[in-house]
């Protein structure tokens, strides 16, 4: 029975033998690794190009504003501007022939006429 064996196995080495010599194909997920190496490198150095902004900013340009802020005299700024609308809008609307005027006129001779 050991010599059936044997002779069984002696076919069966014939392939492992056969199958040593074929290279072996990638699997699937090897492919996949393969196929986005390079997607993964533009990833990494997108990634490093974006936190080296963020540093330079962090570094520099944060202290900047820190030190030497504006902030106040933007405001100033934005009351003064304001304010200056708010007249020549003020002054548009008081005036006797505007159109906001002859409007509210309109408005108050229609709905409240019949009550003088």
């Amino acid at each position: 029975m050991v010599k059936k064996n044997e002779e069984n196995l002696v076919g069966f080495e014939d392939y492992l033998k056969s199958q040593k010599d074929i290279p072996k194909k990638a699997t699937s997920s090897q492919s996949r690794q393969n196929a986005s190496a390079p997607e993964l490198l533009t990833f990494i150095e997108d990634e490093n190009n974006r936190l080296s902004k963020l540093s330079d900013f962090f570094d520099n340009k944060l202290k900047n504003s820190v030190l030497y802020s504006q902030t106040d005299e933007i405001i100033r700024k934005q009351k003064t501007h304001n304010e200056k609308i708010k007249r020549k809008l003020r002054n548009h609307f008081t005036s006797k022939d505007s159109g906001f005027q002859n409007n509210m006129k309109s408005l108050f001779d229609n709905h409240f006429k019949d009550l003088s």
